[in-house]
């Protein structure tokens, strides 16, 4: 899940007096870290200078949720510590990759060129991360506070929050399809079912129901240690009463195109933000951000250097072509194959136009 909650102060004791100790020896280094620019994750005045905002606005800026799925969170009270390490980890390196989408592709300023306003990419000078793993009710929940200003330092304008919001939503895809693929290489399948489900091998329905993910929304904040937390969740694993666990499937080496299309089938408009959450989903094991965004230059080349609302509008034949997919096979997620695809179906146009 992402989120984006503005920011109105600059007031960063929230997140500095929050020693996160829940993730104390499955955490590399303390709950902060800068994702971009350099800086103390520690030092006050550090952390409150990436919220910056203009004299036109109070939003200064805007505190960006991301956080795991629950039954990807839940992995921090069921597994032993090296899985745990490993989720931390993936978790932290996928809300980088994450974030780098965002900043290449979703913030923008708007600036008025020849009586129309045009969108400009104006990335972000700075961001810094804390990463927590419980909520107020101390059920798992593994997620990151993203701290970024409402203005560029570049342009020195405020970029436009309906942009980022609608990228919001891909950015999500993208995150849990980083996490998913890391994971399963890591010997901890997770999969997405066909209905938009995450599952992952060995977590049963009963464990998923005893920590439902809402009770983040109750309760005062609360610093837990990791020792203590073990023993509470212990506790009421105990208490468990199995329902049932999954099985991966298959896994293969390409995109469910039936799944894929699922995503977009109702779509009145599609470009490349939703194509890319399309293939993320359609991933059924997941795939590397940065692999998706290759995919994305080899499928549809025309879209690479799209951002922001502007985008290209692709026809839904052009998006899944099922003809092509019916003669070649669905499409290849590793690199090498997918340009062998397209290359078959270039080889064959050029033939088709030949005669």
């Amino acid at each position: 899940m992402f989120k984006l909650i503005p920011r109105r102060s600059t007031d960063v004791r929230y997140f500095l007096d929050d020693p996160a100790r829940e993730l104390e020896g499955v955490r590399s280094g303390g709950p902060g870290r800068f994702l971009i620019g350099e800086g103390d994750p520690t030092h006050r005045d550090d952390v409150s200078g990436v919220l910056r905002g203009t004299s036109k606005s109070e939003v200064v800026g805007y505190d960006l949720v991301i956080a795991a799925p629950r039954p990807i969170s839940v992995l921090l009270a069921t597994e032993p510590d090296d899985v745990a390490i490993t989720l931390v980890r993936a978790h932290q390196d996928a809300v980088q990759r994450a974030l780098s989408y965002l900043q290449e592709r979703a913030i923008v300023v708007r600036e008025r060129h020849q009586g129309r306003d045009v969108e400009v990419s104006a990335p972000l000078d700075a961001a810094v991360g804390f990463t927590h793993g419980v909520n107020r009710a101390g059920e798992p929940h593994l997620h990151d506070h993203v701290l970024i200003g409402s203005t560029s330092r570049t342009v020195g304008r405020a970029f436009d929050r309906r942009v980022v919001t609608a990228h919001l939503p891909t950015a999500d895809a993208l995150y849990v399809a980083d996490i998913r693929h890391a994971m399963t290489s890591h010997g901890t399948p997770m999969w997405r079912t066909f209905d938009g489900r995450i599952r992952v091998a060995g977590v049963d329905e009963g464990v998923l129901g005893l920590w439902p993910g809402v009770g983040g929304l109750r309760g005062e904040k609360r610093d837990w240690t990791r020792a203590a937390l073990r023993e509470k969740w212990s506790s009421q694993l105990a208490d468990v009463i199995p329902i049932r666990s999954y099985e991966p499937p298959e896994m293969k080496r390409w995109v469910n195109e039936h799944s894929l299309g699922a995503e977009i089938e109702l779509r009145h408009s599609i470009s490349r933000r939703h194509l890319l959450a399309a293939w993320a989903h359609g991933a059924t094991f997941g795939v590397p951000i940065d692999t998706l965004n290759s995919l994305m230059a080899t499928y549809y080349p025309t879209l690479e250097h799209d951002f922001g609302l502007g985008e290209y509008q692709v026809a839904r034949s052009d998006a899944i072509p099922w003809r092509l997919i019916r003669e070649y096979g669905p499409r290849p997620l590793g690199l090498a194959d997918a340009r062998l695809w397209v290359h078959r179906v270039r080889e064959r146009d050029e033939r088709s136009r030949s005669r």
